[in-house]
């Protein structure tokens, strides 16, 4: 009797078949993970079988470039052995993605040496078991936009940095600083431009940048200042990587003539002759046209019988208070906008008379296309005089 029941034990350890445990990881991109198999209980005998890694199925599936792995296929435990364990890299790639799968797959896992289980069930498969291994993105999508615009030079631009999803840990985001220069504008501030970096604290999702500009009581053209997200470590720049503040310019372009030379005798030729060159111009170049009015006086007559005549124009009248204006612009997109040249021409005589001045100054335009209200005349150089030498005595 009691050599049955040893022999009943014997037969029941025999038949006993261990449970194969699966855990498998998590693992975020840049760091690496383990899988557990686990036998439930020793065995006598070697268990052995296949294993992969694959890349996973689907729209969410990491590539092979994902990832990297021992070059171990197949799985082996000696008698006596109840664990072994296996090891998946995720690469870390710096691009913003949605969180990927792999695929552990195991083969030729024979019913007699073990079974798997019930607490780690594969995912799918019957001949072929299936584990899906997830790998979670630590990159940040970074994305810029613009705040106020525009703003008055010696404002501050302010740009918010917005980070999808906000970062596990502080990460510093490359920027470049850049202004539009087209017309010779000079707006940001020394240090503020070129290459810089803003830090965005661990689980902020944005952060502000502001970039200082320059109260610098110079007449420009307005401008831009653009921030460019540039590439970095621990982020991807989303295709919103650029963002531009446009700044005013509050200082005045002022319209200015000037003479080459301020006296010329007449001659006796009876004909017109350049005595003069006048040179009209609105400094700094303005890309808009503004119209003004140039105002002729002194004693000297004007017309095509009479002392002087202005290269260019003809006819002139009364205009906003000026008893004979020529209308006229300045500024435009060229650079050839921002200045122009007429000449003075004498009309030689044989006339016995006192010597006479032509005075040409510049005016605002009142009625019609008005000045614009950035435009001023020049304090030191919005008149000059030429004086006519008579020389019949």
């Amino acid at each position: 009797m009691l050599l049955l029941l040893l022999g009943l034990t014997a037969e029941a350890t025999a038949q006993t078949v261990p449970t194969l445990k699966v855990e498998v990881p998590t693992v975020t991109e840049g760091e690496t993970g383990t899988i557990t198999f686990t036998l439930s209980q020793e065995s006598t005998q070697t268990i052995s079988f296949d294993m992969d890694i694959q890349p996973g199925f689907g729209p969410s599936a990491a590539s092979a470039d994902d990832f990297s792995r021992p070059l171990i296929f197949a799985i082996t435990f000696a008698p006596g052995e109840t664990i072994q364990t296996t090891t998946v890299t995720a690469i870390d790639d710096n691009i913003a993605e949605q969180t990927e799968g792999i695929r552990l797959l195991l083969n030729n896992l024979r019913a007699t040496d073990a079974t798997i289980d019930s607490t780690t069930p594969p995912d799918a498969g019957v001949r072929i078991l299936i584990w899906n291994i997830s790998i979670l993105d630590n990159d940040s999508l970074i994305t810029i936009t613009a705040d106020d615009t525009p703003i008055a030079e010696g404002t501050s631009a302010s740009f918010t940095i917005t980070a999808n999803p906000p970062p596990t840990d502080d990460l510093t985001i490359n920027l470049t600083v850049s202004e539009d220069e087209t017309d010779g504008q000079n707006f940001i501030a020394s240090g503020d431009e070129d290459s810089q970096t803003v830090i965005l604290p661990a689980g902020a999702g944005s952060v502000t940048w502001t970039v200082a500009t320059d109260d610098d009581n110079t007449a420009e053209a307005d401008g831009a200042v653009t921030v460019t997200i540039d590439s970095g470590t621990g982020y991807e720049a989303g295709s919103t990587n650029t963002a531009t503040v446009n700044i005013t310019n509050d200082d005045p372009y002022v319209l200015s003539v000037t003479l080459d030379t301020d006296e010329g005798t007449e001659g006796n030729s009876g004909n017109f002759t350049d005595a003069a060159t006048l040179t009209f111009s609105i400094d700094p170049p303005r890309p808009q046209a503004a119209a003004f009015i140039i105002c002729l006086g002194g004693t000297a007559e004007r017309g095509s019988s009479a002392d002087y005549q202005i290269t260019g124009y003809t006819g002139g009248g009364p205009r906003d208070g000026c008893s004979l204006g020529l209308l006229s612009v300045l500024g435009g997109p060229l650079d050839t906008d921002s200045s122009f040249s007429s000449q003075i021409r004498i009309n030689g005589d044989h006339r016995f008379e006192d010597d006479e001045t032509v005075i040409v100054s510049l005016q605002r335009r009142i009625s019609g296309s008005a000045t614009p209200a950035d435009v001023v005349i020049s304090d030191t150089a919005g008149s000059v005089t030429y004086t006519i030498r008579n020389d019949d005595r």
